[in-house]
């Protein structure tokens, strides 16, 4: 029981101390006939240190909800060693809501139209910014899971992925560039 007490109280300072910076985003990718839309966002955390295929738990008061969501993050450069922020880049699917219940992303994606300057009739949204006068705070914990580490070592990688395994894989992908 002491070690959640104190994994509770390590991961509650570090999501609001550990400073998480917005670098892109968050961007609206407007839902087409039948596909739903996507948030993405860019995000920078110092002191932190992030593995191909781990997750995060995301937490953000723009979705309505102090609880914080799990989600693979893509990778783009661990930090840590070289003492530079770690950077992931989240790609959300809207989903959307069920049982008038409104789910995290569906109310992140009104908050972010709430939000933005001009209608999406005067500025077209798709593939930037929202405008708004600031991004919304994001609050970050993990790293959780095992990863995909070792795999520097290869000289080629395959990846036969779908599903919620493209994650990991584009974060290896990512990070290999």
């Amino acid at each position: 029981a002491v070690f959640w007490i104190v994994d509770f109280v390590w991961a509650t300072f570090e999501a609001w101390f550990c400073k998480v910076t917005v670098l892109e985003g968050p961007s609206i990718i407007p839902a087409a006939s039948n596909e739903p839309a996507y948030i993405c966002v860019t995000l920078a955390k110092n002191g932190a240190r992030y593995w191909g295929g781990c997750w995060l738990s995301v937490a953000t008061l723009a979705a309505k909800s102090p609880i914080s969501h799990p989600f693979t993050a893509i990778v783009q450069h661990c930090g840590g060693v070289d003492k530079q922020p770690a950077k992931v880049e989240f790609i959300w699917k809207v989903n959307p809501s069920r049982k008038c219940v409104p789910t995290w992303t569906d109310t992140l994606l009104s908050s972010l139209e709430r939000t933005a300057s001009t209608t999406a009739a005067e500025a077209s949204l798709v593939g930037k910014p929202v405008p708004s006068k600031a991004p919304p705070r994001f609050l970050l914990t993990g790293p959780y899971g095992g990863g995909l580490g070792g795999l520097e070592e290869l000289s080629v990688l395959v990846f036969i992925t779908a599903g919620v395994g493209i994650t990991p894989a584009a974060s290896v992908i990512s990070a290999g560039q």
